[in-house]
C-alpha cells in the first residue's frame, strides 16, 4: 500500500501544473472571448443601422430643400418675372420693319397702337399715352426692340417693365416717363429726348444701360430711377437741382462723376453701395451732401472753401483741390 501511495504521489508530482493552469484559463476565457466577439459584431450592426438610417434622413432633407428651393424659385419667378430670350441680339441699331411681318397688332392707349413684327420689333404710334395695362405684354418673350413714333406725348408706369427690350428710340414729342416703365429690362441703350421734362422713380433701374444723356429740362432726378445698372460714367448737367435716394446706387460700374455748377442736393446713398475706387467733381453749387454717397474710396475734385471740400474731409475722402473742380471737369467731360 506504501509503495502504491508513493507511485501515486509520484505521478502527481510528475504533472505540470503550468499546462493545467493555461487549460483551465483558456477555458474558462471562452465564454468571456464569445461574449467580446458578440458585443462588437452587435455594434458594428448597430452602427450600419445608423448610418444607413441617418443617410435616408439626410438624402429626405435634401429632396425636401431641393423641393423648397424649387418652390422658393417659382414664387420669386411669379414675383419678379424673368424675360429669357433664346437668342438676344446685340443692342446695334433697330432693325428694318420694311420686309418684316406683322405678328400682332392693336391698342396700347386710348389714341395709341402697336404692331410687333417677326424679327422681334415693336412700333408704337399714335398720340398721346401709352397705356400701363397693354395687349403686347403678353409676347414679351418676341420683343428685343421698341421704336415709339412722333405724337406719343407720354408713357404709363410699368408700361414696359420686365420686357426683353435691349434698345428703345423715344420720340422727341415725349414729356413724361412713368413709375418703373423700363424697369427690370436687358435694356441697353435708350434716348431720352431734350423735350423729357420728367421721369418716375424706379424708371430705368436694374437694367444694362452703360451710358445715358440727361436731357435740359429735367429738374430732379427721382429716388432709384438708375439704380442697379451698368453706368461707367455720368454727367449730371446745371438744370438737375436735385438727385433723389439711391438714384444711381448700386452701379458698381459707375468710375467717373460729373456734377454741373447748378446741382443744389444730394440725398442719401444717391450714389451709394458700390465697389472699387472712382472720381467725383462736386462744384461750388452744392450746400448738402447726405450720407453714404462718398468715402475713402472717393477722390473729390473741387475748389478750396466749398461746401464740397467740407463734406470731402468728413467723409475721409481723398481730395484734390489742387487740379480743382474745372481741370477735371475739362479732362474728363463727353
Amino acid at each position: 500500500m506504501e509503495n502504491k501511495n508513493a507511485e501515486n504521489n509520484i505521478n502527481i508530482s510528475n504533472v505540470n501544473t503550468s499546462e493545467i493552469n493555461e487549460k483551465v484559463a483558456k477555458k474558462n476565457n471562452t465564454p468571456i472571448i464569445i461574449a467580446i466577439i458578440s458585443s462588437a459584431v452587435a455594434a458594428v450592426v448597430i452602427i450600419v443601422l445608423l448610418v444607413l438610417l441617418l443617410g435616408g434622413n439626410n438624402t429626405n432633407d435634401q429632396s425636401n430643400n431641393t423641393n423648397d428651393q424649387s418652390n422658393n424659385t417659382e414664387n420669386d419667378t411669379q414675383n419678379h418675372p424673368t424675360v429669357i430670350l433664346p437668342n438676344l441680339p446685340s443692342a446695334g441699331k433697330i432693325p428694318s420693319i420694311d420686309s418684316a411681318k406683322v405678328l400682332r397688332s392693336g391698342s396700347c392707349g386710348t389714341n395709341a397702337t402697336y404692331k410687333l413684327y417677326d424679327n422681334e420689333v415693336l412700333v408704337i404710334s399714335g398720340k398721346g399715352t401709352i397705356s400701363q395695362d397693354n395687349p403686347f405684354k403678353t409676347y414679351k418673350e418676341y420683343i428685343s426692340y421698341v421704336q415709339i413714333e412722333e405724337g406719343i406725348t407720354d408713357i404709363e408706369k410699368y408700361a414696359f417693365y420686365t420686357l426683353g427690350i435691349i434698345r428703345a428710340e423715344l420720340p422727341s414729342t415725349l414729356k413724361t416717363i412713368g413709375h418703373s416703365a423700363f424697369s427690370v429690362c436687358p435694356l441697353k441703350e435708350i434716348n431720352l429726348p431734350e423735350n423729357l421734362e420728367s421721369i418716375g422713380e424706379y424708371a430705368f433701374s436694374h437694367t444694362d444701360l452703360k451710358n445715358i444723356k440727361i436731357p435740359s429740362k429735367l429738374s430732379i432726378i427721382p429716388d432709384y430711377a438708375f439704380c442697379s445698372t451698368d453706368l461707367e460714367y455720368i454727367f449730371i448737367p446745371g438744370n438737375i437741382k436735385t438727385i433723389g435716394v439711391s438714384a444711381f446706387s448700386g452701379c458698381n460700374s459707375l468710375e467717373i462723376i460729373i456734377i454741373e455748377n447748378g446741382l443744389k442736393t444730394i440725398k442719401k446713398e444717391a450714389f451709394g453701395e458700390w465697389k472699387g475706387k472712382r472720381k467725383m467733381a462736386i462744384p461750388d453749387s452744392v450746400t448738402t451732401i447726405e450720407e453714404d454717397n462718398i468715402d475713402y474710396r472717393t477722390t473729390v475734385y473741387c475748389n478750396e472753401g466749398t461746401q464740397a471740400e467740407y463734406y470731402a474731409l468728413r467723409y475721409y475722402c481723398t481730395l484734390d483741390v489742387i487740379t480743382g473742380y474745372q481741370r477735371f471737369v475739362d479732362q474728363n467731360k463727353k
